[in-house]
Order: C-alpha cells, then sequence, then structure tokens
C-alpha cells in the first residue's frame, strides 16, 4: 500500500539535483511472507534542475546507480531479479506551462537488495 510519504532525497534543497528513493509498506513499516521474510518494494528516479527545466525520471538509469551504491556499501544485490511486467519505453513527456519535463525509461524488473 502506498501512503503520502514522499520519500527521501539525496538532498532537500528546492529544485534537488539528486536521488530520490520511494519506499512501499503495508503497514507504513515493512511487508512480511514465510518466503522473503520482512521486505519492502520501493521506486527511484533523479531531480534534476537543468536550466529553466525541472527533470524527473530516468528510473533505470537511477536504478542501476543506486543498486550500485548500495553494492558498494557490502549489501547483496541481484539487479533485474523480477519481472513486473510494467516496462516503460524511453520516451519524454513534457509540460510547457509548469516547465516540467518527465523521462520516462524502465525495463520492467525489479532489482533486489539483500541489506542485514
Amino acid at each position: 500500500m502506498w501512503n503520502s510519504d514522499e520519500g527521501m532525497r539525496s538532498n532537500n534543497t528546492l529544485h534537488p539535483n539528486g536521488t530520490r528513493i520511494r519506499m512501499y509498506a503495508a503497514n507504513d513499516s515493512y511487508m512480511y511472507n514465510q518466503t522473503l521474510g520482512k521486505y519492502l518494494i520501493g521506486s527511484t528516479h533523479y531531480d534534476r534542475l537543468v536550466g529553466a527545466w525541472r527533470e524527473y525520471g530516468w528510473s533505470e538509469t537511477c536504478e542501476a546507480d543506486m543498486a550500485q551504491t548500495t553494492r558498494d556499501k557490502g549489501c547483496g544485490m541481484v539487479e533485474d531479479a523480477w519481472c513486473c511486467y510494467n516496462d516503460e519505453p524511453y520516451r519524454v513527456q513534457g509540460n510547457w506551462e509548469t516547465l516540467e519535463m518527465h523521462i520516462w525509461e524502465n525495463n520492467g524488473c525489479a532489482t533486489v537488495a539483500f541489506v542485514w
């Protein structure tokens, strides 16, 4: 279940140039099943200010960068471990009124990190 928490950013400026991760959990803490134990599901994307435009998206690229960061911290990592059937081909969706641009890219597979 999604909640209203906007997730964590790598910085908190008005127009952050950084990464954002949103975590999803049924009880606002974690989910659980007998096979996986405690787990979370999350999404990632970049927030960038490019000139006057605010870009957000690049989910697949951000996922790979965050996987490497997690791996560098000594955690187990399996990239594209689970097919979620929600792929989004690369496309750009811009809004001239708000000067926002959403860059879509997602191969439809989830990366799994093991944190202990």
